[in-house]
């Protein structure tokens, strides 16, 4: 395993319900235990059944996103802020160029970590855009910096596969597993010809996007 960057924690970004719930917290916590194995980061399950109840406690009146964190001394911690609606569609951007990466950080693709220099950059250049998608170094389409994206055409509606170097988000596997929608490889020209466009995560689900 290559060595990880200073600093580098894993993260699940959740979304907390008025009455506590969190819709898709077996996922998250699944992934998250299954990345901390594979990173080498202690986990303490008992630990974090304790911070999924301060979590509880802590839920509003009104839906909450919630920042979850592992850092490599296997310490839990997470903030919580009010989540504002989302305008559909969402607009896209498509970055002007490919994301390059060295072996190192394209192995993290896979994980949720706080090591997103890549993402920052792309998001920065949105303009008046809501995201960014980025490319690979195939100028394959990948994913988006807040989202995972989908096309929809006459065949059915298509995700890029994880092997193009993205990250495999919560509602984007619950979407595949609901036979909603099929990993394809997907170029620029599938996306700008799609009749529709989807993106989607864990706190926000399943949004109608369009280009920009």
């Amino acid at each position: 395993m290559p060595k990880l960057p200073p600093g580098c924690e894993l993260i699940e970004t959740m979304r907390v319900m008025p009455d506590g719930d969190i819709p898709l917290w077996p996922a998250h916590y699944q992934r998250l235990e299954c990345s901390a194995t594979a990173l080498g980061f202690p986990f303490d399950r008992t630990a974090l059944t304790e911070v999924k109840t301060k979590i509880v406690i802590e839920a509003e009146r009104t839906p909450q996103r919630c920042r979850l964190t592992l850092n490599g001394d296997g310490q839990l911690a997470f903030t919580m802020m009010p989540l504002s609606s989302t305008p559909e569609p969402v607009r896209i951007r498509i970055c002007e160029s490919p994301i390059v990466r060295s072996p190192e950080m394209r192995f993290l693709d896979a994980f949720k970590v706080s090591i997103r220099d890549h993402y920052d950059r792309a998001f920065a250049e949105r303009g008046t855009a809501d995201d960014v998608l980025l490319l690979n170094e195939a100028e394959e389409v990948t994913e988006c910096t807040i989202y995972n994206i989908y096309i929809e055409n006459k065949a059915g509606i298509f995700t890029p596969p994880v092997q193009c170097g993205l990250l495999p988000g919560i509602e984007r596997t619950r979407l595949i597993e609901a036979g909603w929608a099929t990993e394809q490889t997907l170029s620029i020209s599938d996306v700008t010809s799609a009749s529709q466009l989807y993106v989607s995560n864990a706190v926000r689900g399943c949004l109608r996007a369009s280009l920009t």
